[in-house]
């Protein structure tokens, strides 16, 4: 790899360990803002410019990447705002989106789960990888793993925690079920690295 590849993974895992840091340990209004600041991104960087990668220049009605980036992720930055006695100053697609205000903080919370589980950001982030370099973190970040600490996750969970077991919409937290089916999934394969005989040479 030549020294502008190495540059540029260097810089785009400290991004992404920057981002982590201030959504896990930032104030609030500050790690609202990264939020909100990845959402704005990823409408940049999301063009339609590849086959498979949608064009989210603008709004396009329920689809789940679409949703996310211009009415659920903002609609919480907005909400952790007016709780810190502040506006959102929205952008004019972000004013153009349908209000929200019929939304309980459980009800958003669920449609960014089901809508990040029913997300493509993931193959995005690749599709974007194979025809550009560069621009494409903020979208990666979005399609992250919630094992590897995905920030829609890590900030909806901050903002709007999750259900308690016997809540009737706990079955319903996409968020914390993926959250849990993953966490368990790398126990187990911890488990059973560790369970594995000491290689041993025959003498």
């Amino acid at each position: 790899m030549s020294g502008n590849g190495n540059t540029e993974v260097t810089y785009t895992q400290d991004f992404k360990e920057r981002a982590t840091e201030v959504a896990r340990k930032g104030s609030d209004v500050k790690a609202a803002s990264l939020l909100l600041a990845i959402c704005r991104q990823v409408r940049r960087e999301c063009l339609a410019q590849a086959p498979g990668v949608p064009d989210l220049s603008r709004h396009r009605g329920q689809v789940p990447e679409s949703a996310l980036v211009y009415e659920y992720l903002p609609e919480l930055v907005a909400r952790v705002y007016a709780r810190n006695g502040l506006q959102m100053m929205r952008t004019s697609d972000e004013r153009a989106v349908p209000s929200m205000d019929h939304f309980s903080d459980d009800d958003l919370r669920i449609a960014i789960g089901e809508a990040l589980q029913h997300s493509r950001f993931p193959d995005i982030a690749d599709r974007l990888g194979a025809v550009q370099s560069g621009s494409k973190i903020c979208t990666e970040l979005l399609g992250a793993s919630l094992a590897s600490g995905n920030i829609a996750e890590i900030l909806t969970s901050r903002f709007i925690p999750a259900f308690a077991p016997d809540h009737p919409a706990a079955q319903r937290d996409v968020l914390e079920l993926e959250r849990t089916k993953a966490l368990r999934k790398a126990v187990c394969a911890e488990r059973d690295f560790q369970d594995e005989p000491a290689f041993s040479p025959e003498l």
